[in-house]
């Protein structure tokens, strides 16, 4: 999901109780409060900054990386920005996050067409250079040099419409 901006979290409501102890109730049971640590240079983390006069802030990516097997990755990531203005502690927050698995198939070869390998067709020429024909052509909704069940039936259609017929 990520990170919620403070200006968009809901605001308190304050509560009032008989024994004079009025509290502010928030809609997620409580205010969090945010620490920060500062990340020391590790594998994974792709850091940028810079310092002026008002202090200093960097901001990064932390991932980590792990091979599940032959062809599965999972990776998992936070990203933040952290500064110290002059004179104070330091600050920051995570703005973002995320989990990414990778999964790799093998390449696939092209295969031949095998058109016409039943042997039922009384015209199997003709019906090849139909099948041909309506295969490199953007037709019912497919694309050009795909096949499909409704180029299949136009073939068909086709086929019978030209006089051929199966033994």
């Amino acid at each position: 999901m990520g990170a919620i901006m403070p200006s968009k979290m809901p605001g308190p409501k304050r509560k009032a109780r008989r024994d004079d102890t009025d509290f502010d109730q928030y809609a997620e049971g409580g205010e969090v409060e945010s620490k920060f640590e500062p990340v020391k240079p590790n594998y994974g983390v792709r850091a940028m900054g810079g310092a002026g006069e008002s202090g200093s802030g960097a901001g990064g990516r932390f991932t980590m990386q792990k091979n599940l097997g032959k062809n599965l990755d999972l990776e998992a990531y936070l990203e933040g920005q952290a500064f110290k203005p002059k004179g104070m502690s330091p600050k920051g927050a995570i703005t973002g996050g995320g989990v990414k698995l990778t999964k790799r198939f093998a390449k696939g070869g092209k295969t031949e067409s095998k058109v016409n390998e039943a042997g039922v067709y009384t015209k199997p020429g003709m019906r090849k250079s139909l099948f041909e024909s309506i295969k490199s052509r953007a037709v019912q909704g497919t694309g050009a040099g795909q096949w499909s069940a409704r180029k299949a039936q136009l073939l068909a259609k086709q086929y019978k419409a030209r006089g051929g017929g199966y033994k």
